[in-house]
């Protein structure tokens, strides 16, 4: 259907434009009388791949080629061909073309039917499908595959995001535009951090991407957003001196452990120091009633997803009995997570 005008940048801004879009739902419905059948509505469409368009630099231009009319009383048919131009900032092009069809008992048939050659184009040319795939097996799972889904696809992208205008991009899909529920957005958030460090993002700019996604994980789960706490920069031996002091009273080491987690998460201390931290202060077992200690341990020197897997299983069960506390747990979920990401990272 396309046909390359030069080579460029276009070809390249809509390979990432698919990649994001995701799947639409039809949820549109036409009348019973007009056979009841479900479709996508353009300002579905329009609403998913606009913001897209605007992040790579990508224009579209219309041309209707044909033009037709048929009149049946107060109906007006109209039948359009349509060829789109997709230019990239840089000049590069390719075009499409497909047709629309629609009818108004008024003026507005041309008007719907270049409306619907626009929708069935962005879809075609950007694959867009209308459901993410399911299992035809997997009966009532099925909405849980496609949160699945699409969390896989974002942290793909983040593994292959090579710019910070990419990942800002990204970041602002997780956030505002993608529809994401809370946990989906407490999943990816790992990974924006991760790939945010590995893109050479500073200190305090880590922070404060790390406060937007809880912002936005706030907003998701419809709570007030806290007072901004200001992100204090710890060294290595204060945050040991904070370990030490808390001895085995609970609640302290608590406390501790999510002044290290945070740190880390911030990159306000490296891998070496991470790795003195818990070899010094950190416990093997549960012995002493440090369950949150242990587990921190334990994930950071898991050797595969399949242990990770594990370890989260015991650190759910401990917070539904209230073996650990709120705040910890939330720290210890992300860490774990950020570790999952890493290992399936360096098995790919």
């Amino acid at each position: 259907m396309s046909e390359a005008a030069s080579v460029g940048k276009i070809y390249k801004a809509i390979i990432e434009c698919k990649r994001r879009v995701g799947a639409i739902a039809k949820k549109g419905k036409a009348p019973e009388r007009a056979g009841g059948y479900d479709y996508r509505r353009f300002d579905d469409v329009a609403n998913a791949v606009s913001p897209l368009l605007d992040e790579f630099g990508i224009i579209v231009s219309p041309r209707v080629t044909k033009c037709e009319h048929k009149v049946d009383g107060s109906k007006r048919f109209t039948y359009v061909e349509v060829e789109f131009e997709w230019i990239a900032e840089d000049g590069s092009r390719i075009v499409s073309g497909t047709v629309g069809e629609a009818f108004d008992v008024a003026d507005k048939s041309s008007t719907k039917a270049q409306t619907v050659a626009y929708r069935t184009v962005l879809c075609q040319v950007l694959n867009i499908s209308f459901d993410d795939m399911k299992d035809p097996e997997a009966d009532d799972n099925g909405e849980w595959l496609n949160a699945n889904n699409t969390v896989k696809r974002i942290l793909s992208d983040l593994r292959a995001a090579d710019s910070l205008d990419t990942l800002r991009g990204i970041v602002r899909h997780i956030a505002k535009d993608g529809g994401l529920t809370v946990d989906q957005i407490k999943l990816t958030a790992p990974e924006c951090l991760a790939a945010a460090k590995r893109l050479g993002m500073s200190v305090e700019q880590v922070g404060e991407l790390d406060a937007y996604l809880i912002r936005a994980i706030n907003k998701s789960n419809g709570t007030a957003e806290p007072p901004r706490a200001e992100v204090v920069k710890l060294t290595s031996a204060e945050i040991g001196s904070q370990l030490e002091a808390a001895g085995m009273d609970i609640p302290r080491r608590e406390a501790a452990i999510v002044v290290f987690l945070r740190s880390f998460r911030l990159a306000h201390i490296d891998d070496g120091e991470v790795q003195g931290l818990l070899k010094r202060y950190f416990p093997e077992t549960t012995d002493d009633g440090d369950i949150a200690g242990f587990l921190v341990q334990a994930i950071h020197f898991s050797g595969g997803p399949d242990e990770l897997n594990s370890q989260s299983e015991v650190l759910h069960t401990a917070r539904q009995q209230s073996r650990i506390g709120k705040e910890v747990y939330e720290e210890i979920s992300r860490y774990c997570q950020y570790r999952k990401s890493e290992l399936e990272g360096d098995q790919k």
